[in-house]
């Protein structure tokens, strides 16, 4: 477990410290967003992080987050025992250059 453990913090770590998206111009700054621990036996991914989990540091933590979260509950899952959650984005993408909704 302890080197599974370890496997998770260096992904979390690599995440982290990514910098495509600020380097292909995109982005003008890198935030990965990532939660959870190999404990968990369940993973939720998303499609990307929003503004409000910019802010938080913590994935699903906007509007749609707290949705799910009601869900989790009713499921008999509280907010201290949440599964891993991700998104296939790790940073927000950033606003639609429309204005209206996301990149």
């Amino acid at each position: 477990m302890i080197d599974r453990t370890r496997a998770l913090a260096r992904l979390h770590g690599r995440i982290r410290a990514c910098t495509k998206c600020v380097d292909a111009g995109y982005l003008d700054r890198a935030q990965p967003i990532v939660a959870g621990s190999i404990r968990d036996r369940i993973a939720i991914i998303g499609q990307a992080p929003g503004e409000v989990e910019l802010t938080t540091g913590k994935p699903f933590s906007g509007r749609a987050g707290a949705e799910l979260r009601r869900w989790l509950v009713e499921a008999g899952i509280d907010e201290d025992h949440l599964p891993y959650r991700t998104s296939v984005t790790k940073c927000f993408p950033g606003k639609s250059p429309s204005g209206s909704g996301d990149r």
